[in-house]
């Protein structure tokens, strides 16, 4: 993706989602292509606090996000009115929103709306990243728990940070429903995003306790009663696709909750992070793909510090879980 010039991208993903038959909500690859190109474009939403700390940009997991960051492209930051102008432009959605930008500490949602789908596209902030300890040489060693019911255990740190902006998130899902009572949203994102996508899917769906309420667990321990809205009326969920994504609860969660529809590389060192001796389990639909098989980009492309033999290993992983990848793999898939 050109970072300087991605309109004719978001113009072709539009046109791609208005000539899809969104009908069935079983896993296809070509609606799975779609999702993860919005994963990638969530990436290019970058908040004006995360653009001027730049500490750590190197540990998101998006060639474009990093491109940006490095060349200080303020230009190519996509903002709500620029996909909105986009989206106006090629279709018609009778005169209602067409996209959200929401920008959290540790969250950016980006939100879609073409027709009678809304799609939320889910990526963490640098600061999730940094906090979730993940990207330490892919050791996540802030792996603790928290019950949410009876045996169902989920990760501590992607629960607590799916509740960030949560009722605004579904009053601006409501805003692209516009009164349509035959409106579904799709949950999609990347890595940690897809962590949340999957965490959000359920919440939506009042698999959760109490889910018409914003749960704050960790930072004020109260129920959020003030500004609450039904945010199912007239809503339903289509489905939910995510890439690369950790592993997020134990095994009864796993049997128990919705599975998104989750792709991922076998030598993802990122999605079969924490470990199942952890007592994690992975999601019920996982679709496994070894990305050698179809893939022959380099990791680097000149002698550098990176080319030392185990920093070399190191970053040869690490690319296996770049969204670009998985946008290659969704290419494959629907070949």
């Amino acid at each position: 993706m050109n970072i300087e010039s991605y309109d004719d991208d978001i113009i072709k993903l539009i046109v791609d989602i208005n000539k899809t038959n969104w009908d069935d909500e079983w896993f296809d690859p070509v609606k799975a292509h779609i999702c993860c190109r919005l994963s990638q474009l969530s990436y290019l939403a970058i908040p004006k606090y995360e653009f001027e700390k730049r500490g750590r940009f190197k540990i998101i997991p998006s060639e474009e996000f990093q491109r940006i960051m490095r060349g200080g492209i303020t230009s190519a930051i996509l903002t709500e009115e620029k996909i909105s102008r986009l989206i106006s432009q090629t279709i018609d959605n009778d005169g209602a929103p067409s996209a959200f930008v929401i920008s959290g500490t540790q969250l950016v949602h980006v939100g879609v709306r073409v027709n009678n789908i809304v799609f939320v596209a889910v990526r963490g902030t640098a600061q999730l990243y940094g906090s979730s300890k993940l990207y330490d040489i892919g050791l996540d060693l802030n792996v603790r728990k928290v019950r949410i019911f009876d045996n169902i255990l989920f990760h501590k740190g992607f629960y607590s940070a799916a509740m960030e902006n949560l009722q605004y998130l579904y009053k601006r899902i409501h805003e692209l429903a516009n009164g349509r009572n035959d409106v579904k949203v799709i949950f999609t994102g990347h890595s940690l995003g897809g962590a949340i996508a999957a965490i959000l899917t359920n919440h939506f769906q009042q698999l959760l306790p109490n889910a018409d309420r914003a749960y704050y667990p960790f930072i004020t321990r109260k129920w959020i009663k003030h500004d609450r809205i039904p945010f199912r009326y007239n809503l339903s969920l289509h489905s939910s696709y995510t890439f690369g994504t950790p592993r997020i609860m134990n095994l009864a969660g796993a049997s128990y909750l919705m599975s998104p529809y989750t792709i991922c590389h076998t030598s993802d060192i990122i999605a079969n992070m924490p470990p199942k001796t952890l007592n994690y389990a992975d999601f019920t639909f996982r679709h496994e793909m070894d990305l050698d098989t179809y893939s022959t980009r380099k990791t680097t492309k000149k002698w550098s510090w990176k080319n030392a033999p185990l920093v070399k290993r190191v970053l040869s992983k690490l690319r296996y879980h770049d969204i670009s990848n998985y946008v290659l793999t969704c290419e494959h898939l629907i070949k």
